[in-house]
């Protein structure tokens, strides 16, 4: 309606999305808080574009009023430019919600930061990451060592077919719940057309066989994590990419649009999310650092980010803005 939604700390550069409005907003100052979805990273990566902290929760702690597209993987999450701001906003939106069921009884998931007595890091989900955000993520992996956290290194517990069936059922769900405007889908952009077009094609044997991947897959997370440990990766693999699109289609040394973000396997999987500024690319965009933690272990997600943020301090808005104030 208005034209692309640019990054405040690079008008040509794009804040990310969905909830790109909403992280654009606040890293202009315009707003202290914003209410931010999250399906496949809709929360943790444009936070992550725009230098700001945000936090997707365990699957079910925030309950949906309203039923979602992605009924498998969307949840209500919180976007604010300090971890304090998220929690404060998280100890008032977890609550149970009749009708959904996936919920969580309310405020059953403790949002208090707290140190996870386990570090875990790994380069990336997916195959690549692009040379600036690798960089940027080591250092803050140095920063995080120096100041005493032991960082362990492991390999990752995801591959590039927990993003596949993660587009499997999301695009099916999508397509099904747009069924009724099929008379309208011309007007939509080519990235969406692209996926309805997609999920008309998913049969039944695929859509089972993926839910099959995410106990699967799930497992895997909750074997590494216990309940004791946080795990460290970029939010995204690919540096930022221009407002008017298109979206990046590789990372790294990799030519695939699949390996770009790491923020979907969360969503698979229902694990809790924080992405946390560690750094600029090349283009003076930030970066983030996802910390993945284990189920129902969302302060150790916030405590870690809230250690981040005072090793590594950053502004609370972009360059040439004015925090927001009353």
């Amino acid at each position: 309606m208005f034209g692309a939604t640019r990054n405040p700390w690079n008008l040509e550069k794009s804040p990310g999305g969905s909830s790109g409005g909403s992280a654009a907003a606040l890293a202009a100052g315009l707003s202290p808080l914003a209410t931010t979805s999250d399906g496949g990273g809709s929360v943790r990566g444009p936070a992550a574009a725009s230098g700001l902290v945000g936090y997707k929760p365990t699957m079910g702690a925030i309950g949906r009023n309203v039923l979602p597209r992605w009924i498998e993987f969307s949840t209500q999450g919180s976007t604010a430019s300090t971890v304090a701001d998220v929690v404060y906003q998280a100890e008032i939106t977890h609550a149970a919600a009749l009708g959904d069921f996936l919920t969580l009884p309310s405020h059953s998931v403790n949002v208090t930061p707290q140190m996870p007595s386990r570090v875990l890091a790994c380069r990336t989900f997916r195959t690549d990451v692009d040379s600036d955000v690798e960089e940027n993520f080591e250092n803050t992996i140095d920063a995080l060592i120096a100041s005493g956290v032991n960082v362990i290194r492991v390999d990752s517990p995801s591959t590039n077919d927990t993003i596949w069936n993660w587009f499997v059922i999301s695009t099916a769900e999508l397509t099904q719940s747009l069924r009724h405007e099929e008379h309208r889908w011309d007007q939509l952009s080519d990235y969406v057309q692209a996926q309805l077009k997609f999920g008309s094609t998913v049969t039944t044997d695929q859509f089972i066989a993926a839910h099959r991947k995410r106990h699967e897959v799930s497992a895997a997370f909750d074997e590494l994590l216990g309940n004791d440990a946080v795990l460290l990766c970029p939010t995204a693999n690919a540096r930022a990419w221009p407002a008017e699109g298109p979206l990046p289609t590789r990372a790294g040394n990799t030519d695939d649009p699949m390996v770009t973000l790491n923020t979907p396997d969360a969503n698979f999987t229902g694990h809790p999310a924080t992405s946390v500024p560690m750094g600029l690319d090349m283009h003076g965009v930030p970066c983030g650092l996802q910390i993945t933690g284990p189920r129902f272990g969302d302060n150790l997600t916030l405590g870690l980010a809230a250690h981040v943020e005072r090793i590594q301090p950053w502004p609370l808005v972009a360059p040439g803005y004015t925090p927001f104030s009353l």
